[in-house]
């Protein structure tokens, strides 16, 4: 398992892991979602119509800001309601804002907005990295 300062990775195999939330009032680690090796893919737990943040005119769901930093992957997958919600993290970082809501209580997330998650078309793939857990596999 390796600790960061709110989310934690526990490895289930050579291409998944598993990617917690710790938090000080929490009495066990939240299951946040799964990194996927040869997928590059991070895939959240199930989300719904009740997860959506209604900020600044729209409707959006956040991720953890560490592990949109601190984890190397190229593609975010939210399951929501019936379908699933894909995009790049490069799209994610570049069109999200930052959550207004900030406490001990609450994990620092970014929120996109759920029309924007597409996967950008007319963009170059950049290099494909080898070690999609090369911050994991270090601790």
């Amino acid at each position: 398992m390796t600790n960061f300062k709110q989310i934690s990775v526990k490895l289930v195999n050579e291409n998944e892991a598993k990617v917690f939330l710790n938090l000080p009032h929490f009495k066990y680690p939240k299951l946040l979602g799964y990194l996927y090796r040869r997928e590059k893919t991070f895939r959240t737990i199930q989300r719904s119509y009740e997860n959506l943040f209604h900020l600044y005119g729209f409707k959006g769901l956040g991720i953890n800001e560490e592990i949109l930093h601190r984890l190397n992957f190229e593609f975010i997958e939210i399951p929501f309601n019936e379908k699933i919600l894909r995009t790049t993290r490069k799209h994610f970082l570049e069109y999200a804002i930052p959550s207004s809501f900030v406490s001990e209580k609450v994990d620092k997330q970014l929120i996109l907005n759920i029309e924007k998650f597409i996967i950008p078309e007319a963009e170059p793939i950049e290099e494909i990295q080898t070690e999609i857990f090369a911050e994991v596999d270090n601790g």
